[in-house]
């Protein structure tokens, strides 16, 4: 802004100047002074912070020949006017330092900061099985089907020491005879000798070896009726026998026709006489040969 008045001021002058030359051509040799400033005689202001350098500027005299006239000459003082150029004055930038305080650094030992660590054993808590809630479901008793027979092989295990087959229509006193048969042949199988003498007297000599010797190998015997006879008290019976039997080559068959007499008094059983058909291996079933022995064993001559 303050160079921008000079300027104008300067302008002003200058103006002023061009004026008073043109004025003074004119008017004859007048001069007059004219006051260099504003209009109302005021100076100029002076902005803030401006230096006002006054610079001197030689006087211009414009001469004038006036032509002569009939009255008095009126010779009119010249006016030195002075030039005032008001000097742009550059300012230099105010650059404002900060006030620094060195503060003396102090070397602080480093301090290390050891965090205390507490190391808490993990619980495990084992998880909660609940029951089922569920009701089992029903199970249902399995159902033993029925033994199947297999030619020529029966299992020891699944019959008793010994049994008679094909005696249902048979009169009881004749079945009463068939049981005591049955008693004394299981009494063989077990290896009851004691049993064995007390109901046949045909054994009561014999000694324990001798009836090991006999019947030892014998694991089951099967009875079956081939011819019956009743007299004086007595029941006579020509038996078809099957015997199981174990060695050490392994099991076998035997297959024989028997005449054993009952004291139907005492019930004591007399094993007469016997003959043994065949020794076949491995187990025959007594119902594949029941209907042989039946036929064989009614006729066989035995004592």
């Amino acid at each position: 802004m303050a160079r921008i008045s000079a300027a104008v001021l300067v302008v002003a002058v200058l103006a002023s100047l061009i004026v008073l030359t043109v004025r003074a051509a004119r008017g004859g040799g007048e001069r007059s002074v004219v006051p260099i400033g504003p209009p109302g005689g005021a100076s100029p202001a002076t902005p803030a912070g401006t230096t006002t350098i006054p610079t001197t500027v030689a006087p211009t005299t414009a001469p004038t020949t006036a032509a002569p006239t009939t009255g008095a000459r009126t010779t009119a003082p010249s006016t030195t006017v002075s030039r005032t150029t008001a000097a742009s004055t550059s300012v230099a930038p105010t650059t404002t330092v900060a006030r620094s305080t060195t503060v003396p650094s102090t070397a602080v030992a480093p301090t290390t900061a050891v965090a205390s660590t507490t190391t808490v054993p993990t619980t495990t808590t084992p998880p909660t099985t609940a029951p089922p809630t569920s009701a089992p479901p029903a199970t249902e008793a399995p159902t033993t089907p029925p033994p199947t027979t297999v030619p020529g092989t029966v299992a020891p295990a699944e019959l008793p020491a010994a049994t008679v087959i094909d005696a249902e229509e048979e009169p009881p006193d004749v079945q009463a005879a068939l049981e005591n048969a049955r008693a004394i042949a299981a009494a063989l199988a077990d290896g009851d000798w004691a049993e064995a003498r007390r109901l046949g007297p045909t054994d009561r000599s014999r000694t324990d070896a001798q009836l090991e010797r006999g019947y030892g190998a014998v694991t089951d015997v099967t009875l079956l009726p081939a011819r019956v006879t009743q007299r004086n008290g007595r029941t006579d019976l020509r038996l078809g026998l099957v015997a199981h039997e174990e060695h050490a080559s392994g099991p076998a068959t035997a297959v024989m026709c028997v005449h054993w007499r009952v004291n139907d008094a005492s019930r004591a059983v007399q094993r007469i006489s016997s003959v043994r058909l065949r020794l076949e291996d491995g187990i025959v079933d007594p119902a594949t040969v029941a209907d042989e022995l039946r036929a064989r064993c009614a006729t066989y001559p035995l004592r």
